[in-house]
């Protein structure tokens, strides 16, 4: 296995803060806005985003060669989703009978070689994994001129020349609305919001650009900012879950923070509870790992969190590699979401499990169109 070791994780974190100036609310379902206005359509993104999702990828079968050599150049395993990412990708090898490397890969700067060794170890297909295409423009130039097939899953890379050959995400912005709307109506329209910003990939930047527009486009709430709090993935289980009950002391009307992806608060929750800020304020995220969801579960201080399957991403970037290796066209595809909370325990999934979506069927739905068992 080619493995670069990994001591650090570079989250570098940038977006803007949002802020409702209100003392905490009870956190009930209202349709109730603050000037007596109706929250129907946010009450209705909320039901429609709990449901299962289902299978919506490809319906053109595309044979899986034999005899495959994947490489993988992977983010920090560190971050949670990394390391989740990488599993899957090693389940779907192993399924398909191809060989799989993996290069994990500590600080970013280190991408663009990691693809080139990737090159140069024969690999016939290249998975990125939190890897942003921009930082990778020498490796591109190569695989490119190797006509070795380069996908991403979760990214939002940019496909086409100067790109990946495919990228399967889920819809961020609408992920964004989804976790602005239940916040708006568990607080009935009246928040004070804390933003933990992250920018180090595109999936949480977009995430929060959606919040902020749902907000934004809510008329009859009340909706305030507090100074955003950016920070690198060094300080996740250090400084900064500190840095939020600083926060929330400085500006006690904090009643809601929201940030992009869950790993960082299986630590912020346990300093805020240490700080007995638990009953008065409430989190918001998406992505779904364990931890959180566990949380979730005890009804501990994270209210929802939008699940999105990082597996089926990985399922459906493979599915892209095996067409463009079989000289067929890629398929448009979007993976789904499903809204998960505290209000139905029951749907979470099970304990020390994340979200993966997999009740749609998509890992069968795949197989079968590769001609896998």
């Amino acid at each position: 296995m080619i493995t670069r070791s990994i001591n650090s994780v570079r989250l570098l974190v940038g977006a803007s803060a949002l802020v409702v100036g209100m003392a905490a609310l009870p956190i009930r379902a209202s349709n109730a806005a603050a000037d007596g206005g109706s929250l129907d359509e946010y009450a209705n993104i909320v039901k429609d985003a709990s449901s299962t999702p289902v299978w919506n990828g490809p319906t053109e079968t595309a044979p899986a060669p034999k005899g495959k050599f994947l490489v993988e150049v992977s983010c920090t395993h560190a971050v949670e989703g990394c390391k989740n990412n990488s599993e899957a990708a090693e389940d779907v090898a192993k399924r398909l009978g191809w060989t799989y490397k993996v290069i994990v890969v500590a600080d970013p700067t280190g991408y663009d070689a990691a693809v080139q060794t990737a090159i140069n170890a024969g690999a016939d297909g290249i998975i990125l994994n939190g890897v942003d295409n921009k930082l990778i423009s020498g490796g591109i130039a190569a695989a490119k001129a190797k006509k070795i097939p380069l996908v991403s899953p979760q990214m939002f890379n940019e496909v086409g020349p100067n790109g990946v050959d495919a990228d399967v995400s889920s819809d961020a912005r609408q992920i964004g609305k989804i976790i602005a709307a239940k916040a708006i109506i568990d607080h009935g329209g009246k928040m004070h919001v804390l933003a933990l910003n992250i920018a180090e990939w595109p999936l949480p930047v977009m995430i929060m650009d959606g919040v902020k527009e749902t907000f934004a486009s809510c008329k009859t709430c009340e909706i305030t900012y507090a100074q955003p709090i950016d920070f690198t993935s060094s300080v996740i289980g250090t400084t900064l879950p500190q840095q939020v009950v600083a926060a929330i002391r400085r500006d006690p009307k904090i009643n809601v923070v929201i940030e992009g992806i869950d790993p960082m608060t299986n630590f912020i929750v346990p300093a805020i509870n240490a700080a007995g800020m638990q009953d008065s304020v409430k989190i918001y995220s998406a992505l779904g790992n364990p931890g959180p969801v566990q949380l979730m579960r005890d009804r501990n201080v994270l209210a929802a969190d939008v699940g999105v399957s990082l597996k089926w991403g990985v399922w459906g970037a493979l599915d892209q590699m095996i067409r463009l290796m079989n000289g067929q066209p890629t398929i448009p595809q979007v993976v789904p979401v499903q809204l998960l909370s505290n209000d139905a325990t029951d749907a979470l999934p099970e304990p020390g499990k994340a979200y993966t979506g997999e009740a749609s069927g998509f890992v069968e739905k795949y197989q079968a169109l590769w001609g896998v068992k």
